[in-house]
């Protein structure tokens, strides 16, 4: 019985444990590949002090046809146009 109740007491240490928040970091990536088929994968984005982000992607195949998704995520929500 003394044992169940310091596993109790145990779970109940750990789940009221503090969770750290951290204020979220400016960055900025991006990247451009080329395969040896000629398809080309390209990313950019950066990210604001307000955890806001703005990028796009872009995918161009073997036959030189382009497809590129233009975005924005803030605290509104994810915002995409192709």
């Amino acid at each position: 019985m003394v044992s169940k109740v310091l596993l109790c007491c145990l779970f109940a240490c750990v789940a009221a444990a503090v969770v750290e928040e951290y204020p979220p970091q400016p960055y900025s990536f991006s990247y451009d590949n080329t395969d040896e088929f000629g398809t080309r994968i390209a990313q950019e984005e950066s990210a604001d002090a307000n955890n806001a982000r703005v990028g796009s992607y872009s995918y161009t195949d073997a036959a030189g046809m382009t497809r590129t998704v233009k975005y924005t995520a803030d605290a509104t929500g994810f915002h995409a146009t192709v």
